[in-house]
């Protein structure tokens, strides 16, 4: 009977560390978080592209009228270890944050890596990115860092980037030969 209270007491003591661990390791992982955060609003430079990666933004409407944005951090040109993102819309103080911003590898569990033509989720090994958040208006500004370590996991490296959305947004296209004027629909309808 005492062995079997032992253990008992054995257990809860372990657990109550753990827990304690866990709420230590997610309070270091907000902290983290609101310091990015707020690195991102004290910066002054920032950078609209990138030699490290490409970074691509797209805005969508939802049923709810609402839009998303989504930043799309793809083809590293670098080995990037540890891999973390945050985004800042509207330079909105952290303070009157409704909920939590977009952001990568700062909660997560593990290390992510992309490195050039090399894929495998079981690794950690990525393609790319997708940070998203949605907005009320249809355009929204938006800053964000990205950091990670090199190869040796020793040197942190950041990229402060400023970004815009805008829905509806669309690159203008090269004009083909399907286009045509009233004209040249004439001209059709005469030769049928």
């Amino acid at each position: 009977m005492k062995k079997i209270i032992l253990i008992l007491c054995m257990g809860l003591l372990f657990s109550g560390c753990t827990n304690s661990s866990n709420t230590d390791d997610t309070a270091e992982r907000m902290n983290r978080y609101e310091a990015y955060y707020n690195s991102v609003l004290d910066n002054e430079r920032f950078v609209e592209s990138t030699d490290f990666f490409d970074v691509e933004v797209v805005m969508n409407i939802l049923a709810d009228g609402s839009y998303r944005y989504d930043i799309i951090i793809d083809n590293p040109r670098i080995a990037m270890y540890d891999v973390q993102a945050i985004v800042v819309e509207n330079d909105t103080v952290f303070a009157q944050m409704e909920g939590m911003s977009a952001s990568f590898g700062i909660f997560n569990s593990g290390d992510y890596v992309m490195i050039p033509n090399q894929v495998n989720r079981e690794l950690g090994y990525i393609k790319g990115i997708d940070l998203s958040g949605t907005v009320d208006q249809p355009s929204v500004d938006l800053k964000m860092v990205v950091l990670w370590r090199d190869s040796g996991r020793i040197n942190q490296q950041r990229v402060y980037m400023q970004l815009k959305g805008v829905y509806g947004q669309v690159e203008p296209e090269n004009s083909s030969s399907e286009e045509y004027s009233s004209a040249d629909e004439e001209n059709l309808e005469e030769n049928e």
